[in-house]
């Protein structure tokens, strides 16, 4: 397999497919920051988002690999909120998984080492942020009611 500047052609691949991800994810991270204001985990996420970009243009230049065209978001973005939130979700489980996969042969460890951070974002940080988004609202009680409640079941014995 042709080598260009220290790196395997599937490797190359791997750099220039990890950056078009996480340019796309920004992108649509920051267009979806700007519907949803900060309330939203969009923002922080396309800043992190912007850092793994830059992490993947050093080892771009690094490895004398060519730097791909202009990137694009990763999907329209979604009327609404839920749809957004799953087509996100969507997103960095494929990321998990298209990392895992690149892992399984990138030689080079500080190639490995920020996949691998890119990965754990996605799995640590990312989904959970969005899954708890997901997830409908659990009711709470202020003591008041639990108290109210406490009374009724306790008089009804």
């Amino acid at each position: 397999m042709r080598q260009m500047g220290g790196v395997d052609m599937m490797t190359q691949s791997a750099l220039t497919s990890v950056l078009q991800d996480v340019r796309g994810s920004a992108l649509f991270y920051e267009s979806a920051a700007g519907r949803y204001g900060k309330a939203f985990p969009f923002a922080d996420m396309a800043r992190t988002e912007r850092r793994h970009e830059r992490l993947m243009l050093g080892l771009l230049k690094t490895y004398s690999v060519t730097e791909p065209s202009s990137a694009k978001p990763m999907g329209k973005l979604p009327i609404s909120l839920t749809e957004t939130l799953r087509l996100s979700t969507t997103w960095e489980q494929n990321m998990v998984k298209e990392c895992s996969r690149y892992l399984g042969f990138v030689k080079q460890q500080d190639i490995s080492d920020i996949i691998t951070i890119i990965k754990i974002t996605s799995r640590d940080l990312h989904l959970p942020l969005l899954q708890k988004k997901l997830a409908p609202p659990t009711p709470t009680l202020t003591p008041a009611q639990v108290r109210k409640i406490r009374d009724k079941v306790n008089h009804g014995r």
